[in-house]
């Protein structure tokens, strides 16, 4: 969790912009950003996503969903929240995690034997004894081809049906601080299997999973899109929180990366 030399939190920042704060906090907030112009720029950065996510999205839902996409959506019980206000709560659980999952090079600690990265299912933390399960395998780009090339054409928000009756919907692109582009997207390998959320990122000319976790949430809310990962997915927020540099991507931006196949200006 990142905290800034005057004590505010990710949380309380995340809570000063959704306006859950009483009065004496957030002037307390108000002061440390007059004092702190990095802890500024973070609240502006913050805000700036939150709009470019916004417009992007609301255009987005404002589009007819083809009826075998809309069959294969499920009702969601939350409204998600935007993106940071759900990345800033999920902090905490991102730094209590061991030293190892926290580094830059968390590829190379998740790079298990079976398919290659950590599973993260309902409550508990580690390698799960099931990650040789072919539906698992379904959900990551490094054994689904098809979901590869998905990542590599895809613009974010749009619901996809691929496979054999798979569900999956890219949430957005960033640019990692190492320097490399990934994408968080959700998956629902079939109709009966559970989803997940996950990070890819792409280096050697492929995507390479990086975090996976299984979420309740569904794909999509009533024909609409929306960013986040869904409840229960701190680990993926997390990782996204400490590692993006920069605006997230979409819009305009995401589409010349996927024409020029993501490669580096």
């Amino acid at each position: 969790m990142n905290t800034t030399e005057h004590g505010v939190t990710d949380q309380m920042i995340s809570a000063y912009l959704d306006g859950a704060l009483d009065e004496g906090e957030a002037r307390m907030v108000e002061r440390a950003a007059e004092d702190d112009p990095r802890l500024a720029r973070r609240l502006a950065q913050m805000v700036r996503n939150d709009r470019m996510l916004r417009r992007h999205f609301q255009s987005l839902a404002r589009e007819p969903v083809p009826e075998a996409i809309n069959a294969l959506l499920e009702p969601s019980p939350e409204i998600a929240r935007p993106w940071w206000r759900k990345l800033a709560t999920s902090a905490s659980g991102w730094a209590a995690l061991p030293a190892p999952l926290q580094m830059a090079g968390a590829v190379a600690a998740l790079a298990v034997v079976g398919i290659g990265v950590w599973t993260f299912l309902e409550q508990g933390l580690g390698p799960s004894a099931g990650r040789h399960d072919s539906v698992v395998a379904r959900a990551l780009p490094s054994t689904n081809a098809d979901l590869s090339g998905l990542l590599d054409r895809q613009a974010s928000g749009e619901a996809v049906a691929f496979g054999d009756g798979a569900l999956a919907i890219v949430d957005m692109s960033f640019e990692h601080a190492q320097g490399r582009y990934c994408r968080q997207y959700r998956v629902a390998p079939g109709a009966e299997s559970p989803s997940f959320a996950a990070v890819a990122c792409r280096f050697d000319g492929n995507w390479h999973e990086v975090l996976v976790e299984r979420i309740d949430a569904a794909i999509g809310e009533s024909g609409h899109f929306h960013a986040a990962s869904g409840p229960g997915s701190a680990l993926i927020d997390g990782y996204i929180l400490e590692h993006m540099s920069g605006d997230v991507i979409v819009g305009d931006s995401e589409a010349s990366l996927i024409r020029e196949d993501w490669s580096k200006p």
